[in-house]
């Protein structure tokens, strides 16, 4: 941007932050401030800064959950008006007057620092100076959020384009962002993450077009009508970018100097080679040790990784990140059968753990070797042994298998996980195996005691098989997520199977 835009840009927000501001809570603040509270796992007592900081409207919000909060602009009507409205909610929060790619904070000083609204304004030397000095004042293991138009968002693009023809457009140069990898890239700093979020919020810019009334309310019930999987697939009018600033600078180096550790890229075929190899070492200990090879194993191992492939990534991916920060990961698996995962997850450098109702299929020896341990239990009578915590627990193929109300055994993998813990689950989606047949509801199913227990097990080998298959519909997961304390970071159909990423809250 030329001194002569940045002029020009200065002006437009000056004019803007000089008429009336509205402090009254809208559907784009709600996104944003969701968004914020789910990647930072609670507000309360962090150090967030907010980089641009315009009306500081979601800023007070923070506050009010208990959040520290610096508002950084280079407008001095911009932070005039958010200190007034701070005062008038009887909150403090700190004000700097300060270009955002030159921002006075001291070194590694913010838990979190984000923005919203602001890199798209700028160009991409300029995305990264901003984005290397929201690194540097951020802790190392602070995250680092920056939300930008998506580019991919149609409502938000018709509604932009039609209100620059008419010169309606007030907001002045605005470059629609496709992805901040790149950028991220070249300030030294990994992209965890990136997704669209709030679809809804894009259709306001559709006002902008004459006459998009009616076009605006079929959309909104059309939104309404479909599940939470199809939602996140449509491009929402903010795309969020999230990065972390993995480790402190080396004694004797400024932050710009330092590289910044990062776990690798997401390799699958590299991923999909160690499973395989997992699985290799596990069928030569079971043939050593009954002297034959064994067909059945070969096909389970066939069928087990085509149902939770899409985990196996996210599972390499969180051992990973932790050990670039040097941190190890203690992996608890429930139900680990032949204990694929485990060994992926030993072989990654993990601790790990099997917890399982039988002994039949442990393989003894690469326990020993690789350093897993496993414990005999049924999980729904006695619970999780000992007293540890846990980076991530594993429950693939199991939920459907539990013969009582499964919350009990999801509350305590809850109080198990270390804060912002993942639990990944697999399980067969009704929809896809058996949409037709009448099925309980989780809530429906018996609650654990010893006598119910014991009246399940006197049932007839037969019945027992057909009743023990408990199918579960997306909207079911989604309310057992929420009853057991997790937010979900993600939820897709695989091959017939529900895959899940929980997060503890």
């Amino acid at each position: 941007m030329t001194s002569r835009q940045e002029e020009l840009q200065q002006h437009v927000w000056e004019r803007l932050w000089s008429q009336p501001v509205s402090y009254e809570w809208d559907s784009v603040s709600e996104t944003v401030y969701q968004q914020l509270t789910a990647l930072s796992g609670g507000l309360n007592g962090l150090h967030i800064a907010e980089a641009g900081s315009g009306t500081g409207k979601i800023s007070l919000r923070l506050a009010k959950e208990g959040a520290k909060v610096t508002l950084i602009d280079y407008s001095q009507q911009a932070l005039a008006n958010s200190q007034a409205a701070f005062q008038q909610e009887g909150l403090s929060a700190d004000y700097l007057l300060a270009d955002i790619r030159e921002i006075p904070l001291p070194d590694h000083s913010v838990d979190l620092t984000w923005n919203a609204g602001v890199l798209e304004h700028f160009s991409h030397e300029e995305q990264v100076r901003i984005v290397q000095e929201m690194i540097r004042i951020t802790k190392p293991g602070g995250l680092l959020v920056i939300l930008t138009p998506s580019a991919a968002s149609l409502p938000y693009r018709l509604g932009k384009f039609a209100a620059e023809r008419s010169g309606r457009w007030m907001y002045g140069q605005e470059t629609p962002v496709v992805s901040m990898e790149q950028v991220f890239r070249d300030a030294g700093l990994t992209l965890l993450k990136e997704s669209p979020i709030g679809f809804l919020d894009s259709l306001a810019f559709l006002d902008f077009i004459a006459g998009s009334g009616p076009l605006k309310e079929i959309a909104r019930q059309w939104y309404d009508s479909l599940e939470e999987t199809e939602r996140q697939a449509l491009p929402g009018y903010l795309l969020c970018s999230v990065g972390q600033n993995a480790s402190p600078p080396s004694e004797g180096m400024t932050s710009s100097e330092q590289p910044l550790a990062s776990a690798p890229k997401v390799d699958p075929k590299a991923i999909m080679d160690r499973i395989v190899q997992a699985q290799q070492l596990i069928r030569e200990y079971h043939e050593q040790a009954e002297g034959t090879s064994s067909e059945e194993l070969l096909k389970f191992q066939q069928v087990e990784t085509s149902t939770w492939l899409p985990l196996v990534l996210i599972l390499d991916q969180l051992i990973q990140e932790r050990a670039a920060v040097g941190a190890q990961t203690r992996v608890l698996d429930i139900g680990p059968a032949y204990g694929t995962l485990l060994l992926f997850s030993a072989l990654l450098g993990a601790e790990c753990y099997g917890l399982d109702n039988t002994a039949e299929y442990w393989p003894e020896e690469p326990a020993a070797k690789y350093g897993m341990q496993w414990i005999k239990r049924d999980i729904e009578a006695a619970g999780i042994p000992g007293s540890a915590h846990y980076d991530i627990v594993l429950l693939t193929s199991v939920l459907e298998h539990l013969r009582f109300n499964p919350l009990p055994v999801l509350r305590d993998i809850h109080a198990r996980l270390i804060p912002q813990g993942s639990l990944l689950l697999t399980t067969p989606w009704k929809r896809y195996v058996d949409p037709l047949s009448p099925a309980k509801d989780f809530t429906e199913l018996p609650d654990y005691s010893s006598q119910t227990a014991v009246d399940a097990a006197n049932v007839s080998q037969a019945a027992q098989e057909i009743t023990s298959i408990k199918l579960y519909s997306i909207d079911e997961i989604y309310a057992l997520a929420e009853a057991a304390g997790f937010r979900i970071q993600s939820l897709q159909p695989f091959n017939s199977y529900l895959q899940a990423w929980l997060i503890k809250k």
